[in-house]
């Protein structure tokens, strides 16, 4: 259990810790939320803690949030985003598109890519530092690490097992898919009403992700796994900061708050 843990960390993050990786990489799939945990609580810690602590912008708060995500994870889901809007944006065929993802050249897409989930989540980060529900930071880093288990374990690789995403898919199945929902679902189920309602949204971009990429290229590869966590990832930061700012406005977000989670932040 340790080493399938040791290797969902090595995957998703730069952190190195002690201990062999698993012997079959895909049973380290059940633990891809707990790493978005502690990956979204280390943002959630640095943004919060600049607001809060020691009373930064929460502009610049927010543009921490994003600098310290991006380091964490080596950049690597910016960069599957880049070539994969790159390969499946272009009016080419199956082969060309996954010769256009392999290609380390960042075209017009894949650069546009990245600057629009950039800003996007240097925005969003912006309004939920300054809410109640600030900690549903951690929320969107789990559901879109469970994202990725999803579309592993319900598609087929795109180069017949071949590359970074082959080796998670080769064997993945029904076992590690439940176990990273079960997951997600008992770390979001005690963080609040709108922490619920992104996991299903979750799992339906999930499911809409996994019909494009396999229309599109025959199944997922490396670079749609890391681009399904980024564009998760901005999709739920923009659905918490539209909840929050709509219902703020009309009845006050306090009681979007968990009681639960805000007994252990006083």
């Amino acid at each position: 259990m340790y080493r399938a843990f040791v290797t969902a960390l090595r995957t998703l993050t730069i952190l190195r810790v002690p201990g062999s990786d698993a012997a079959s990489f895909h049973c380290s799939l059940p633990f891809f939320p707990l790493v978005g945990a502690l990956l979204g609580g280390m943002v959630w810690a640095v943004g919060s803690g600049m607001v809060v602590g020691i009373g930064g912008s929460i502009e610049i708060a927010a543009f921490f949030c994003v600098g310290i995500s991006t380091v964490l994870t080596g950049g690597i889901h910016l960069d599957g985003l880049a070539d994969s809007a790159d390969g499946l944006l272009c009016m080419a065929s199956r082969e060309r598109r996954l010769e256009i993802m392999k290609d380390s050249t960042v075209g017009t897409y894949g650069a546009l890519a990245i600057v629009f989930a950039v800003l996007l989540k240097w925005i969003c980060y912006g309004v939920l530092l300054g809410s109640t529900v600030h900690y549903l930071i951690v929320v969107v880093f789990v559901i879109s690490r469970t994202v990725q288990v999803e579309l592993a374990t319900s598609c087929n690789s795109a180069r017949d097992g071949k590359g970074t995403g082959g080796v998670f898919i080769e064997g993945a199945g029904t076992k590690q898919r439940v176990l990273a929902w079960a997951i997600s679902l008992l770390i979001t189920g005690w963080m609040g009403p709108v922490a619920l309602l992104l996991l299903p949204i979750g799992f339906v971009g999930a499911r809409i992700m996994a019909a494009f990429f396999t229309r599109k290229v025959g199944g997922v590869t490396g670079d749609l796994l890391g681009a399904s966590g980024e564009m998760t990832e901005a999709l739920l930061l923009f659905i918490s900061s539209a909840v929050v700012q709509t219902l703020d406005s009309r009845w006050g977000a306090e009681w979007l708050a968990s009681p639960t989670v805000n007994f252990f932040l006083s």
